[in-house]
């Protein structure tokens, strides 16, 4: 027998279609001694979507959302890009939400109009 520990089985996502994708950025951007020429974004598992809902829904009032779990740089990156870019990165990034934040976002855009015509 061994002493070794068995080692615990991980689950992991198989498929074949695309889990990520790179953006140039045409208006660099540098943070913390790095320079961002491109940035990632990513597809996301359900926990970090559980994640990204349980965070976003204990936000107290003007604290700021958090950045989306698919845009795989850090905010203030995101913060500072040149708009052209960053409308470049928000298009790239449509066909990698998830459904569950799409549909969330629609109920909010929804909302905010009821609530803003009364």
């Amino acid at each position: 027998m061994t002493d070794e520990p068995a080692l615990k089985p991980e689950a992991r996502i198989v498929s074949s279609k695309p889990r990520s994708m790179t953006v140039a950025l045409d208006h660099p951007v540098e943070f913390d001694g790095t320079l961002y020429e491109s940035v990632t974004i990513r597809r996301v598992t359900g926990k970090e979507v559980d994640e990204f809902i349980r965070a976003s829904a204990g936000l107290k009032e003007g604290e700021r959302q958090p950045q989306l779990p698919v845009l795989d740089f850090p905010r203030e990156v995101y913060d500072e890009m040149d708009d052209d870019d960053r409308l470049r990165v928000e298009e790239a990034l449509l066909p990698f939400l998830p459904r569950r934040l799409t549909l969330g976002a629609a109920l909010v855009r929804e909302t905010s109009a009821t609530t803003s015509e009364q």
